[in-house]
């Protein structure tokens, strides 16, 4: 019997879920194998890498199913890296039809969703300040021209959401939301000021109370740069308020000075989160940092439960390798720095009679240690071609060390050469555009020294990069 009565409410607390659960249907423009989704709130971290994904239906469609018992905010990813926002609330039933790379809502949140999606054109407005030359904003340096300007994109957002038929509590949490992305904007500003050498004494009082901003607010926790916020906080009261020297910080101990200075504004959920989310940051960039072991550590005994360990403990495990590799192989050759070098012809000159692969890489290039998992196999299939395989890294010199390291932990065999200042400045003039240079970027020099495929196939195209071997080789 109560064998019975407890299969009775297994069964009834199923139903009460399934009822209680939130469907999203998502249909393409174009054919998409699977989709990314998480949702966007304190429990999750706002990498892209930790998303979940979903594979489509027969039909070509996605379908995603929540237990919601509170309202919350969906992020979705689509394979052309199309970011949609979507609003979910207890049994709510909606439908995002993708056209000319544009979502179109329908169904039970079809207001809210609209109104998710105004918010995040302004927030691309305002984060594009970051990475777009031809900004609006950026030509801008009186203080008074752009608050009137911000404020207005800010006004114009607000009395679109007033307008809505959504509740208060979505305002509400909204608007804090807001409240953080113009936020954001201003540290851009200020930034972008920064570097221009343009602050004036007015733009420095407004900075100060910009600093201000509380930062211990669960709901910003919803915001997906609310770590990148903190950060700019503190560069801007450090940098350009306090007026320190970059020297001033030991670079092997930066997450460590970020860390501490985030104690100093947030605490409880808010520093897990924020603290987390630093050393993540760091493991997401591959950046490898000295002080991320310890860092973690620390978290593991602040925090002993929490969500995030499982996340991080795999990844900082790679960091303590990453240290700790130890120098392998014959097969890996450093070649002294030449600092006579003028151009890529110069540095390849010791190989003349042999075609050259080079591999232009630095240590803070993602992309470029991603290929690096490509290369044993490339290397396999032409050991019998004779081909010198040459990686040409444009790291500063403060980053030798690092870039020896990283050599030793992928163990990339070939040889290596860490490109003089003279060698480094000339990749961007001849291989960058309008001085920026593109990395990971392939190259072929044949026999005689002289570049014969300056964009050549990358790793990851094995049989492009065999073929275009083949043909410079018999050449």
């Amino acid at each position: 019997m109560k064998r019975l009565c407890y299969i009775l409410f297994s069964l009834l607390v199923v139903f009460q879920l399934k009822g209680q659960q939130a469907s999203l249907v998502v249909i393409p423009e174009k054919e998409n194998k699977e989709i990314s989704y998480q949702l966007a709130d304190s429990e999750h971290f706002s990498f892209y890498t930790l998303y979940q994904t979903t594979q489509a239906t027969p039909e070509g469609i996605f379908r995603i199913n929540l237990p919601i018992q509170s309202p919350v905010t969906l992020n979705i990813l689509t394979e052309e890296r199309l970011l949609i926002r979507a609003y979910l609330t207890k049994e709510s039933r909606d439908t995002i039809r993708i056209q000319n790379n544009q979502a179109v809502f329908s169904g039970t949140n079809a207001v809210y969703n609209e109104c998710l999606q105004k918010i995040q054109k302004i927030e691309e407005y305002c984060h594009s300040i970051s990475y777009t030359r031809q900004h609006e904003l950026d030509t801008i340096d009186s203080l008074s021209e752009f608050k009137q300007k911000s404020n207005e994109k800010r006004a114009d957002l607000m009395t679109f959401l007033k307008k809505k038929n959504v509740s208060a509590d979505f305002i509400h949490n909204q608007s804090y939301i807001i409240d953080c992305i113009f936020t954001n904007l201003y540290y851009n500003k200020i930034l972008n000021l920064y570097n221009k050498k343009k602050i004036t004494d007015e733009w420095i009082r407004e900075t100060k109370e910009q600093l201000s901003f509380d930062f211990q607010k669960e709901e910003a926790l919803c915001y997906s740069q609310y770590e990148r916020m903190l950060y700019m906080n503190t560069t801007i009261n450090y940098f350009i308020i306090e007026k320190h020297s970059p020297q001033e910080i030991d670079r092997d101990k930066i997450n460590t000075f970020l860390f501490n200075e985030y104690k100093k504004k947030i605490t409880g959920n808010n520093l897990e989160n924020a603290w987390a989310k630093l050393i993540y940051y760091d493991i997401f960039q591959k950046d490898f940092s000295k002080d991320i072991p310890a860092l973690y550590d620390q978290f593991c005994s602040v925090y002993p439960q929490s969500k995030f360990i499982d996340i991080l403990s795999p990844e900082v495990d790679k960091v303590r390798q990453f240290h700790h590799t130890p120098e392998a192989t014959n097969h890996i050759i450093f070649l002294p720095t030449d600092s006579t070098a003028q151009n890529l012809e110069e540095a390849v000159h010791p190989f003349i009679g042999k075609v050259v692969y080079v591999d232009l890489w630095a240590t803070w290039c993602g992309p470029c240690q991603k290929m690096f998992s490509y290369g044993k196999a490339m290397k396999e299939k032409t050991k019998d071609m004779d081909i010198i395989y040459l990686y040409i890294s444009i790291d500063r010199p403060e980053n030798r060390e690092k870039w020896e390291k990283m050599v030793h932990y992928y163990n990339l065999e070939g040889y290596h050469l860490h490109a003089g200042t003279t060698l480094a400045k000339s990749f961007y003039t001849s291989l960058g555009n309008n001085g920026m240079l593109s990395i990971p970027q392939f190259i072929i020099i044949g026999k005689d020294g002289k570049v014969v495929i300056e964009k050549a196939a990358a790793p990851d195209d094995l049989e492009k990069v065999i073929e275009q071997l083949k043909q410079v080789s018999h050449e």
